[in-house]
């Protein structure tokens, strides 16, 4: 004969089994979730910019390499950042070119290169699209290694204006145009960008040493162009 307490016993064993049955299905739904998941996608800005053998095999291929290349809007325009890669040979003759950084932007279904740069850059970096100063538009910077030897870090900054875009870091010899070459040059392990003061701009300090000793020299960006701001840096409070 089945007793009171036997049904009591009975309805809270069921109880149990159907609250781990309930867990173990909101277990197996969370890890399928997690497994099913994607990553998330990468922000357009954030992409790394293609290197093309010339401006000509750019266009071309871009049509296929368009979703890769680094895109920045600016004034309701979309504009892609790729570069053009340096050649020692050009038609069969000892002619140099460098390399050089390629904004494209749609012209109908077609893109086209709205702006190419001048100076002096190599196969040893790559082009960027980043806000320096926090107002909402994306400058240009190029780093890499102008040298043959691996060890050195250079700037070139550029800013948008009209359409196009110009530079506004410093340059060597600012009055020889035929040999434009970056100011902001330095070694590899004491030359970088950081925003040293905390105003939300980004200064590029540019380090050298001699004798074991960092001599660290700071530029800052006014929103004209990069300026010599300090001299004789910290090396600990500057890092």
């Amino acid at each position: 004969m089945i007793t009171l307490q036997d049904k009591r016993l009975a309805i809270s064993l069921g109880g149990i089994v159907l609250i781990l049955l309930l867990a173990g299905l909101y277990s197996a739904s969370v890890h399928v979730r997690k497994d099913s998941s994607t990553p998330a996608p990468v922000e357009e800005s954030k992409k790394t910019a293609i290197g093309f053998v010339s401006k000509d095999n750019a266009l071309e291929e871009i049509k296929d390499s368009l979703n890769e290349l680094p895109k920045s809007t600016i004034n309701g325009n979309v504009y892609a950042l790729a570069w053009r890669k340096e050649q020692k040979y050009i038609d069969d003759q000892h002619l140099y070119q460098p390399a050089a950084i390629l904004i494209f932007k749609a012209q109908g279904s077609d893109q086209v290169v709205v702006w190419e740069s001048e100076e002096e850059i190599s196969n040893n970096g790559v082009p960027r699209f980043q806000d320096i100063d926090t107002d909402g538009v994306d400058e240009v910077v190029w780093e890499g290694d102008l040298s043959v030897s691996g060890r050195t870090n250079a700037f070139y900054v550029y800013k948008y204006e009209s359409d196009t875009f110009k530079r506004i870091s410093p340059l060597q010899d600012e009055t020889n145009e035929s040999f434009l070459v970056t100011a902001l040059v330095g070694e590899a392990n004491l030359t970088y960008m950081k925003d040293l003061d905390g105003d939300g701009t980004q200064e590029i300090v540019v380090g050298t040493s001699a004798n074991g000793k960092p001599a660290l020299t700071a530029y800052k960006y006014d929103s004209i162009k990069y300026y010599l701001w300090m001299e004789n840096l910290d090396p600990i409070n500057s890092n």
